[in-house]
C-alpha cells in the first residue's frame, strides 16, 4: 500500500467526521490530493485506493502507479551555489517494480522501455494538473 505525507488529513477529516475545507478564512481551497487512509484501518489487506502518485522537488521526479515507479534525478538539493544542471530532457529516468523489488535496486529502463514512457506520461498529466509545469530548478 502507498502512503504518503498528502494522506494523513483526508484520513483524519473522514475519521472525526469532518469535512474537506473549501475555504478558510475567505480564501478558496484548492482540493485535498490525498486519499484517506480509513479504510485500510479495519481491513488490513483491502486494496490500495492511492495507487497513482507523482513527485517533483528541486527538479527531481517521480512516479508511482500501482505498483511501478518511475523516477529521476535532476539534481542534489544541498548543492547551491554555482552548480552546472542539465537541460531537464537530458535528465535519466529509473523504472522500478515495487511488487519485486521494493529497494529499488534492479533498474528496468532499459528492458522495459514503453512501460518507463507510461510512468513519464502519467506523471507529465499528473504535473500539469497539479501545477507543476513549467519546471523550475532555481534554488
Amino acid at each position: 500500500m502507498l502512503i504518503e505525507v498528502i494522506d494523513v488529513a483526508p484520513t483524519i477529516l473522514e475519521a472525526a467526521g469532518i469535512p474537506e475545507p473549501t475555504s478558510v478564512d475567505g480564501v478558496t481551497q484548492s482540493p485535498m490530493e490525498g486519499t484517506s487512509m480509513l479504510y485500510s484501518f479495519d481491513d488490513p489487506a483491502a486494496p490500495e485506493r492511492h495507487d497513482l502518485q507523482y513527485f517533483e522537488m528541486f527538479g527531481n521526479r517521480g512516479v508511482y502507479f500501482q505498483g511501478w515507479s518511475a523516477v529521476t534525478k535532476h539534481r542534489t538539493p544541498w548543492e547551491l551555489g554555482a552548480v552546472e544542471l542539465p537541460a531537464f530532457d537530458d535528465d535519466v529516468w529509473e523504472l522500478y517494480d515495487g511488487s519485486k523489488d521494493y529497494s529499488q535496486a534492479h533498474d528496468l529502463a532499459r528492458e522495459m522501455p514503453d512501460r518507463l514512457h507510461e510512468l513519464q506520461r502519467l506523471w507529465l498529466i499528473e504535473a500539469t494538473k497539479y501545477n507543476v509545469i513549467p519546471l523550475d530548478d532555481r534554488t
